[in-house]
């Protein structure tokens, strides 16, 4: 009878244990993603000002941008592409929202879907244009001393359309 209780009560702490730490795990990748969103937030608050250096300060030094072609671009080159779409915007508003997130460690893989709308003075158009981008995207976030960071992006998909 004895032997019953000790193997009881061992299997109970087992599973107390086990269901602390899938509760830690939950609470972290909720954390993670807070913080992660957080950063997103920070990121589309830019935009809207036009902001490129408060943009890419969420970036990695060595963050890659990856089309939906496979085209890679790094930290540079992104930011120069930016750079020319924010100088040609006279309004842009953007909103960043996860739709996954898998978090390991001190790296999160992130699933993103992204929708901007902005007007644009194409060189040679008669008059603004306005555009619509609907994108999703799977993204790579590190946590560094100064917090979290995106390494990569990559686009899964990406539909532009002229907005009203």
């Amino acid at each position: 009878m004895r032997i019953k209780l000790i193997g009881a009560a061992m299997c109970a702490m087992v599973i107390g244990t086990v269901a602390l730490s899938v509760s830690a795990v939950a609470d972290g990748t909720a954390e993670t993603k807070k913080a992660i969103q957080a950063q997103y937030d920070k990121m589309d608050a830019a935009l809207a000002k036009k902001d490129l250096s408060g943009y890419v300060k969420f970036c990695s030094k060595d963050f890659v941008n990856i089309d939906e072609k496979g085209q890679k671009a790094g930290l540079e080159a992104t930011k120069a592409q930016m750079k020319q779409i924010i100088d040609a915007s006279t309004a842009f508003k953007s909103n960043s929202a996860i739709l996954k997130l898998t978090a390991a460690g001190k790296s999160a893989i992130v699933r993103v879907k992204q929708h901007v709308a902005c007007t644009i003075n194409a060189p040679g158009a008669p008059a603004p244009q306005k555009l619509v981008i609907d994108a999703e995207s799977e993204d790579t976030w590190n946590k560094t001393g100064s917090g979290w960071l995106i390494a990569k992006s990559k686009t899964i998909s990406q539909n532009v359309t002229p907005g009203k």
